[in-house]
């Protein structure tokens, strides 16, 4: 009885919280990911439908990536904010994250890194995008094709471009996995605090080195 007491003393809003964290962070990668996609297509919808007048490239890779920092942001606490599969498979490749809650997410971000990620987004769309937009996300682009494809344009959407789409689903996983291992090789094995071997610093290197940061 004293169980059901308790359940009755809660507010409606306390007996909608899940129990199970990986329901909880299926649901915030769900939401993230619609933010991401609502708002980013959107942009590319309103420049394609106005023929230009009102948006265009730059404002689609703004719009892309402010849509992304947006998602991370909501979804941050709960699920780290994934929001890409690349991301999530990077994670679990180098042990940051359980295999069996990959197919769900198909350290959290805080602070400033969300913002930090949209404007990678922005130097890399700009500068890398005009053969294929930059698609470095395979939910960003595989999710608008079935989309359409529901929608009455049928399998034509997966016969464009030469059966392109496989390439934004494929090519993010691998050259998160390739950028990751360079990352944890040249840099994330290297930091003192992470290396037991490293030997401390003389004093005024460390003071050197914090002036220097500074006048940068």
């Amino acid at each position: 009885m004293q169980p059901e007491k308790e359940w009755r003393r809660k507010s409606f809003k306390q007996r909608l919280v899940l129990k199970s964290s990986l329901a909880k962070e299926t649901l915030s990668e769900f939401l993230g990911t619609c933010i991401m996609i609502v708002l980013g297509c959107g942009c590319v919808a309103q420049a394609v439908l106005s023929r230009g007048h009102f948006g265009g490239f730059v404002t689609i890779n703004v719009g892309f990536a402010m849509a992304v920092v947006m998602a991370i942001y909501v979804t941050g606490g709960v699920s780290g904010g994934h929001i890409n599969p690349a991301v999530s498979f990077a994670m679990c490749l180098f042990g940051r994250m359980k295999w069996f809650k990959f197919p769900f997410y198909v350290g959290v971000p805080k602070g400033l890194q969300p913002i930090a990620i949209g404007l990678l987004i922005i130097v890399l769309s700009s500068s890398l995008g005009l053969n294929c937009g930059c698609a470095m996300n395979p939910a960003r682009d595989l999710s608008p094709r079935l989309f359409t494809a529901l929608a009455g344009w049928g399998f034509d959407v997966f016969r464009v471009g030469n059966n392109f789409w496989w390439i934004p689903v494929v090519a993010p996983m691998v050259g998160a996995a390739i950028g990751g291992l360079i990352y944890v090789l040249l840099i994330e094995i290297h930091h003192p605090n992470l290396n037991p071997d490293f030997e401390a610093e003389p004093s005024e290197d460390k003071l050197e080195k914090h002036e220097l940061s500074v006048v940068m």
